[in-house]
């Protein structure tokens, strides 16, 4: 059996630690993290940022807190799942919720959330972070078919 010699390599390539930080650098060398690799949420190709959809969510009068996670599809792979915690006599639909999104062009129409779960807390991993990989695993929810599906 080989061993290889330094046990770190595979975390490196083209001079960069591979951490599974996705991000950018602009023009000025600033670094920018936008999120996790292995949360980024896989619609047909489209690899959509569940960060950038809780920008726009979080943003609604109803929501106290969200947070955007993969709901397996049975023909898209993957679509965007809200877990939301309403602020106190609210309620919302994954209708409304769509529509919301949809005025005023806040999100693209591949990103808008097609799965809505309302919650008493946003579950927390370990580290306090929420803890979206694996949701809907642990929501028991099957692939999804179609669009516009929600869950209390």
């Amino acid at each position: 059996e080989h061993m290889d010699s330094n046990p770190n390599t595979e975390g490196f390539g083209d001079g960069w630690l591979r951490t599974g930080d996705k991000g950018w650098i602009d023009a000025d060398g600033y670094l920018y993290l936008s999120g996790r690799f292995k949360e980024i949420i896989n619609r047909a190709g489209e690899k959509i940022s569940p960060f950038e959809i809780e920008d726009v969510i979080r943003q609604h009068p109803a929501l106290k807190d969200g947070i955007a996670f993969a709901v397996p599809h049975t023909s898209l792979g993957e679509v965007v799942g809200i877990a939301a915690v309403l602020k106190d006599g609210q309620k919302l639909s994954i209708k409304e919720l769509r529509g919301w999104c949809v005025d005023g062009a806040k999100l693209q129409a591949k990103w808008v959330p097609e799965f809505l779960v309302t919650m008493p807390a946003i579950p927390k991993g370990p580290t306090g972070k929420p803890a979206r990989i694996n949701l809907a695993k642990r929501l028991d929810l099957l692939p999804l078919e179609g669009i516009a599906k929600e869950m209390t």
